[in-house]
Order: C-alpha cells, then sequence, then structure tokens
C-alpha cells in the first residue's frame, strides 16, 4: 500500500505499484496487469476494456489512514489494462473521524433491484386481473397505499411488512372491482426479500469501513437476515423493524439503533435512498443524513433534505475517514 502512494505522482512515470505501473507524466492513466484486476480490493469483480471503474483503496491503517479513489474507464487489450480517469487522495495523517457509528439502509441502498422487483410483480398483477393501467402506473399507485399503510402499522398497532404488502395491495386492488387474494403476487415480492442482487459498490464500501455499521431496513426479520447471511455481508448489529415494532421514518427506530450501538445523534451518519423513510426520520432524532439518489431508486414520497447527496456508496468515504 506505502509503494502505491509512493508511486502517486508525476515524477513516478512507469514505477511500479500494487502490480501495476503509472501512466505517462500527467496522464492521469493507471496501468494494471490484467490479472491484477481485483487485487487488494483496487478492482472489484472482472473487467474489459469499455468498463467504467470506480473503486478506493486505502493507505494505511487507523485513523492515520488516507484513501485513494479512482474513477474512470478501462482500456487497452491482452494483459494490460488502462484506468483514465480522476484519481483523489483523501484524509491526513492526523484527520480526526467525523463520525463513530454508521446506520445504513438494505433494500435499495445495499440491496439492489428492488424498483424491478415490485414493477415485475405490479406486471404479473395487471396481466393476470387484466387491469386497465400500466405496470408502472399500478406500482406507483400500489407504493402510495403502502406507505399508508406501514405509517398505520406502528407500536400497538404494529403489523409486518408481509402484513402491510398484503393489506395495501387488497385495497388497490378493491378499486378495481377485484377480489383477488393478493398472497401469490406479494409471494413474488417476498421470494426477492430473501435474494436481492447486492449493488456493485456496497460490497466495497462496507468492506474499507473502519467506523461500526449497524443495518436498519423497513423489513421482517427472516427474509432480511437470510438476504445478509446468503451475501456473506457483516454488520455490528441489524434492526429490522419488526424486532422493534415500528417502521422508518418513526423515530423510536432510529433511537433504538443508538442505544444499541452505545452512540450519540450527534456522532452517527445515516445512509439510505428514500427521502421519506431514511432521510425523515433519521433527521427527527438529530442524525446526520446522507442520501444515496441512485437512476434506479424505487417511488419515494419523501421531501426531506438530506445534509448530503450522492450518487453512489463510495462517495461516502472521503468524509468516513
Amino acid at each position: 500500500m506505502n509503494e502505491f502512494l509512493r508511486a502517486f505522482g508525476d515524477r513516478n512515470e512507469g514505477r511500479r505499484f500494487a502490480g501495476g505501473l503509472c501512466g505517462p507524466r500527467n496522464s492521469g492513466d493507471v496501468l494494471l496487469p490484467y490479472s491484477d484486476v481485483g487485487t487488494d480490493g483496487l478492482v472489484p469483480g472482472t473487467f474489459r476494456p469499455g468498463s467504467s471503474v470506480s473503486a478506493v483503496l486505502r493507505i494505511g491503517r487507523g485513523r492515520g489512514a488516507r484513501l485513494l479513489s479512482m474513477n474512470g474507464r478501462l482500456s487497452g487489450r491482452g494483459r494490460r489494462r488502462i484506468l483514465r480517469g480522476t484519481m483523489s487522495l483523501h484524509g491526513g495523517l492526523r484527520a480526526k473521524r467525523q463520525f463513530d457509528v454508521v446506520l445504513i439502509d438494505f433494500y435499495g441502498t445495499i440491496a439492489a433491484g428492488d424498483r424491478e422487483a415490485v414493477e415485475a410483480a405490479c406486471r404479473t398483477i395487471v396481466q393476470a386481473c387484466r387491469l386497465p393501467v400500466s405496470a408502472a402506473e399500478f406500482a406507483i399507485a400500489w407504493g402510495e397505499r403502502y406507505f399508508e399503510v406501514v405509517g398505520e402499522s406502528n407500536h400497538a398497532a404494529f403489523r409486518t411488512l408481509y402484513e402491510c404488502e398484503l393489506s395495501s395491495l387488497r385495497d388497490m386492488l378493491a378499486r378495481f372491482g377485484i377480489d383477488a387474494d393478493p398472497a401469490p403476487f406479494v409471494a413474488q415480492l417476498e421470494a426477492y426479500w430473501r435474494d436481492p442482487p447486492i449493488h456493485a459498490d456496497a460490497v466495497d464500501f462496507l468492506s474499507i469501513l473502519d467506523v461500526p455499521v449497524c443495518c436498519v431496513s423497513n423489513a421482517d426479520s427472516a427474509p432480511l437476515q437470510t438476504a445478509i447471511a446468503k451475501h456473506n455481508l457483516r454488520f455490528d448489529a441489524i434492526i429490522a423493524s419488526e424486532a422493534v415494532r415500528c417502521y422508518k421514518p418513526d423515530p423510536e427506530i432510529f433511537r433504538h439503533a443508538l442505544r444499541q450501538m452505545g452512540a450519540s445523534a450527534a456522532r452517527t451518519l445515516h445512509i439510505g435512498d428514500s427521502l421519506h423513510s431514511d432521510i425523515s426520520g433519521a433527521s427527527k432524532v438529530g442524525i446526520t443524513t446522507a442520501w444515496i439518489c441512485r437512476e434506479t431508486r424505487i417511488h419515494d414520497i419523501g421531501e426531506s433534505k438530506p445534509h448530503h447527496t450522492v450518487a453512489s456508496l463510495g462517495e461516502l468515504h472521503a468524509f468516513l475517514t
């Protein structure tokens, strides 16, 4: 890692670092042997010429660590790959950590495909029930009714997420005069909850963080635990709405997370993809918020203002060390 730092800069053209070479002077290129792509977490996965790359490499350990972020596109042929783009060095030897604890949402933030899963279920519903709307239109309307039902299902009135989905879908079908069992359609969503794909930047992000991380999710406990175990993800704590008997944005689920982590709101960051559930709820208890605004995010009804807005989890590394 230190060799990587020494090799970084104009005067180190052609010097080796972490199995690669610096590019021509002032070019901003990093030359990587194909066999080394993926080494030390530099670039996860297998990439071919034309692939976009966003990677972060830690240099050093603890509070003295620095992060080198790289964003660009791979080119080249054979065993040589060239990463053309930008490189930035973050942090300093005496940098003080801004946050002691990170809270993070799961579905939509770490797990991908929530929008696609809902729209796929809606296509099935629209076709099976012959509804006079598109799947996308039905997904938005169902989502808004779902948020209403979840908002009515906290504490003494608590219902599981599965029950909320059944109730909200039953209400939606009734609007069209359809008296059908919603369970087979919700089962399609439940299959997604148990085995969702994971965003490419999530594993890298979690592996580099050196602060305690607590997953806080509007989810039933069993599907959430199954999904996390299936992808071998590691958290210091996992809090499902079913365990606390309330849903984000209810402040109590965030207070419960703070108590479990032994953290203060002022020294905690919450990361999520929903302005309604994540940003609004965490803000109510004084937690700093980061909204991950992915292009594929699911329909949201929130209007709360986050402290930070990013398009990917990798953008958060700079101020988490």
